[in-house]
Parts: C-alpha cells; sequence; structure tokens
C-alpha cells in the first residue's frame, strides 16, 4: 500500500473583518456565515493501524474544529477528484458559482487568477510570514506581483543518483555529496556522467520526449545553462536564445557521445524511471521525497540490494556563471471572490488555520516539505532533506503561463525532431517559438 501510494506521487467575518496592519486577518465582530470548501485528495491522513482513512478526513478535522471556534460559521466541504476537478472548477466559474475557498496547487490557481476570479492574498502575510516563507516560494505563488495562492507545502524536485554504480565505476567522488546543497557544474556533472558511463549495458542519464508527461524537467536542463522559457509578462516564448540552443546541444553531444541513453524521442518518463530501478542509467533527473522513498522501499523490501541500489539526492547541474534553477511544486488555498466581504474575510481565517496552524501535519500527510523556514525537518532521512536546498532555486518553469498546456503540445514533438537528427538544436527550439508565439499572439 505505501509503496502504491509512492508511485502515484510520483505521477502531485463577519461584520467587520479588517487585515491587520502587519499582515494577516482579524476577527472583529460574527454573523451567519456559510463557506464552501473544496479540496482534492492531496493529504492521505492514516489510522493507528497504518491505513490511509477516508478522503477528506484531515480536512474535515480541521473545519470541525475550525467551526467550533466560529459558531456562526457553517463550512461545507466537497472533495473533488483530480479526474474531472478541474473541468468541474472551470464550469464553476463559467457559471458565476465556483466555491469560496480551494485548495489545490499554483499551476490551476494561476489559471483561474487570470480570469479575474481570485481574492488577492498580500494582507495576509505578516512581516514576520515574509521573513518565514522564502521569496522564491511568495514569488511562485504570485501573478503579476499579486500573491493569488497562500502557500501551505511545496515538493522540490532535484536528481536522484545511484551511488552504487558510481561506486562500481570508481567515481562516485565526482559527485557533490561533499557539499551541503549538493550543487554543482556542468562541467562536474559531465566528468562524473561520462565516467558512470564506461561500466559495461549503463548509461548515465535517460531523458524522455514521448509527449507531455513531467516535460518541465527536460526544459529545466536548458534553463540552467541560462535560458529563459518566456518573457516577463508571458507574451512569448524565448527559449530559443543562445543559451537554450547551447542546452539542447549539450544534450544532443551527450547522447551521441553514449552517455545518456538512446531513443528519448519515444520514451515516457516510466519508461526511464524504470531503466533506473533495473540499474541500466545512474542519475534520474527528476527526484522527490516520494520518489526516494520508493527507491528505498525497493531495497527495504530486497526486491535489490544495496549493493546495487544506493539512491543519494544532488542538485541538477549549471552553467558556469548561471544561477541554479529548480522545479518546486507548491501547493496552497486560494479564495474566490464573490463580493460578499464576511465570506472572504473568514474564508482568510479558515486558510490561515489549515495552511499555517496544520503546516506540519498537512505535508506530513501529502508527502511534500513545509514552505516555512522555522519548520523543523519531517523528514528522518538526511538525503531526502537534502530537496530543501532546492527550494530558494524555485525558479519559473511556464506552470502559471496562460495557455501553459498548449505550450507544452508544442515542445515535445521539436524535442523529438532534434533528437532525431530532424532538426538541429537552434531550429527546433526556433519552430517550437514560432509556433507557441503565433498561437499567442492568436489568443
Amino acid at each position: 500500500m505505501k509503496r502504491f501510494t509512492g508511485l502515484l506521487c510520483i505521477l502531485m467575518l463577519v461584520t467587520s473583518l479588517t487585515a491587520l496592519s502587519a499582515g494577516g486577518v482579524q476577527e472583529t465582530a460574527s454573523s451567519k456565515v456559510d463557506l464552501t470548501v473544496w479540496s482534492y485528495p492531496r493529504f492521505i491522513e492514516t489510522g493507528t493501524d497504518g491505513e490511509a482513512l477516508e478522503s477528506g478526513s484531515f480536512e474535515k478535522r480541521i473545519i470541525a474544529e475550525f467551526m467550533e471556534e466560529h459558531p456562526d460559521v457553517t463550512v461545507t466541504l466537497e472533495m473533488i477528484p483530480y479526474s474531472g476537478g478541474p473541468e468541474k472548477v472551470k464550469t464553476a466559474i463559467a457559471g458565476k458559482n465556483p466555491p469560496d475557498v480551494l485548495v489545490d496547487y499554483i499551476g490551476r490557481i494561476a489559471e483561474y487568477s487570470f480570469m479575474d476570479v481570485l481574492v488577492p492574498l498580500d494582507d495576509m502575510l505578516s512581516a514576520e510570514d515574509r521573513r518565514d516563507i522564502p521569496e522564491s516560494i511568495i514569488s511562485l505563488c504570485s501573478v503579476d506581483g499579486s500573491l493569488v495562492m497562500y502557500p501551505w507545502g511545496s515538493m522540490p524536485i532535484g536528481w536522484i543518483a545511484n551511488k552504487a554504480l558510481f561506486d562500481k565505476a570508481e567515481s562516485a567522488s565526482l559527485l557533490p555529496l561533499d557539499r551541503e546543497s549538493r550543487d554543482w557544474s556542468i562541467e562536474e556533472a559531465e566528468a562524473a556522467m561520462t565516467a558512470v558511463a564506461s561500466l559495461e549495458d549503463t548509461y548515465a542519464m535517460a531523458l524522455w520526449a514521448k509527449d507531455e508527461q513531467a516535460d518541465s524537467t527536460m526544459r529545466l536542463l536548458l534553463q540552467n545553462f541560462g535560458a529563459d522559457i518566456y518573457n516577463a509578462d508571458y507574451s512569448g516564448i524565448v527559449l530559443d536564445s543562445p543559451a537554450g540552443v547551447e542546452g539542447l546541444e549539450w544534450i544532443l553531444e551527450m547522447t551521441d557521445a553514449g552517455v545518456f541513453a538512446p531513443g528519448a524521442e519515444s520514451a515516457s518518463f516510466m519508461d526511464t524511471f524504470s531503466l533506473f530501478t533495473s540499474g541500466k542509467t545512474a542519475i534520474m533527473p527528476l527526484g522527490t521525497a516520494a520518489i526516494f522513498a520508493y527507491l528505498e522501499n525497493m531495497v527495504e523490501n530486497g526486491e535489490v540490494s544495496r549493493e546495487d541500489m544506493d539512491p543519494v539526492v544532488i542538485a541538477p547541474p549549471v552553467k558556469a556563471g548561471v544561477d541554479l534553477r529548480t522545479d518546486v511544486q507548491a501547493h496552497g488555498i486560494c479564495i474566490f471572490d464573490n463580493g460578499d466581504k464576511q465570506v472572504i474575510e473568514m474564508g482568510k481565517l479558515l486558510t490561515e488555520k489549515m495552511a499555517k496552524e496544520y503546516q506540519r501535519e498537512g505535508n506530513l500527510y501529502a508527502g511534500t516539505f513545509p514552505v516555512r523556514k522555522s519548520e523543523s525537518s519531517l523528514y528522518e532521512n538526511p538525503e531526502v532533506a537534502i530537496l530543501k536546498y532546492m527550494i530558494p532555486s524555485a525558479s519559473e518553469t511556464g506552470l502559471k503561463a496562460p495557455y501553459y498546456a498548449e505550450m507544452r503540445a508544442f515542445f515535445y514533438p521539436q524535442f523529438q525532431a532534434a533528437l532525431t537528427g530532424q532538426k538541429s538544436a537552434a531550429q527546433a527550439l526556433q519552430d517550437f517559438a514560432q509556433k507557441t508565439n503565433e498561437m499567442l499572439a492568436e489568443n
């Protein structure tokens, strides 16, 4: 059950309420308020027997406590599925009947912000909150400079290396394991990967381009050469810059040299994950706490020995002179603007209770990381704890951009064309930019 859950994670007031000048909300009077909350089954609460409780049990517990504290408030919770849930929200928005509060992640919430239906939440962050939450997270939860999602947790993504293979290649010393944040340069990574790829029937890493699944990891390789995906206002693609071309050319060179596995043009993320778990590749360029736990369970369950699988967390490599960029998925809470001040302000109070008071517990059940620096690490394994160092480098991967899904659909065919040699790196990125920019101009 635990292993199955980990794998799934791989594929994640009243009459007068005024905002405090320091941030946050303060209740000053009360009247009858009905509040609706929608939430996806993100939090998997477990009972004393270790088995998962029914979906929504965690949210129901918080809401019951909130209603005891605010007896004039009635909160109705509806759990919505990931399959069909986003469409349900959009339908509700179109019908001018969205929930008052939605627990979700920034990708979808940013899309709703472009519809001008959300309440700005900047006043909810006090000066203390802003010291406690990294600026990278606040920026990630903001659109056009305004906070649209109150941050609850984050899923930082790094790389996972199988140290066992590097040990066999006598090249483990080339990994950045002696550095606190495990950062390293493109040149250092190239040396380590070339060494481990010298093992028989082994590649340093496998990439994927079959479809859009987990495709931000592929674009992030180019971003760590200094490329941006969009311009500042999301009106155009700029990934075809010299830095972007350099990054894609590096990928092609490493593939041609036999360091990266062939066949990326037809491989999915799960295909490459299978190569990694079977010991055919030494690095998995998409590493989360859930994936690490899955690999550790493989060892503990006797499916593979520690001599063959010894996972360690490392940062993505970055070109000299370029600031490290990482992919961090943030989840939290947004409030829809229904025009009722009492409902909005009570929604803010509930939001604070859920995402601030229950920050630690919520992240435990979600398998994610707290966004607050004051919160101690949730994970005993020191390797998993390394992922927290990816949070300050959280970068714009396009997740908040309008027509993000359409952009993704344009990217992977061009990536495939470069991998198969049908197009040069420069031509593939130029065609990607042109097609996407034409679509953005039309919309």
